[in-house]
């Protein structure tokens, strides 16, 4: 797996059309793999300023945050998701553990019922429902 190369060619399409969410998009698939959030952090906000209602990228943009523990953060990109796409399953999750972390119980608990709508057996929202009780 050659990351550095990778990186170089999309570096090369991000110079030639700074503007292409695209190419920015590229660039994002070495640096996830290596791990590198700050750099992923610097290029999704790059993406947002370009396109602010990219929802995979608000939604890669709240994982960061969240498992950052930055919770308040997080559920802005979140919240930006969920506007969009109130019954996509992982946004629902994650948002449902963020708002559960600054203790938005109400929230949470609406929020892990809709999981359990769209996935009924999802442990992850039934341990979240447990916690709230």
């Amino acid at each position: 797996k050659d990351y550095e190369s990778s990186k170089k060619f999309y570096n090369q399409a991000i110079g030639l059309a700074p503007q292409a969410v695209e190419a920015l998009l590229g660039i994002c698939y070495p640096l996830e793999a290596q791990k590198k959030t700050d750099e992923l952090e610097t290029v999704y906000k790059k993406i947002l300023s370009l396109d602010k209602a990219n929802s995979k990228v608000n939604y890669a943009l709240g994982n960061i945050y969240y498992y950052r523990k930055d919770f308040i953060q997080a559920e802005k990109y979140f919240d930006l998701v969920q506007t969009m796409y109130p019954f996509d399953y992982y946004s629902t999750l994650m948002s449902a553990w963020t708002k559960y972390f600054l203790n938005k119980k109400n929230d949470a608990q609406r929020l892990f019922n809709i999981v359990l709508i769209i996935s009924p057996t999802d442990q992850s929202a039934k341990e979240g429902l447990n916690l709230l009780k």
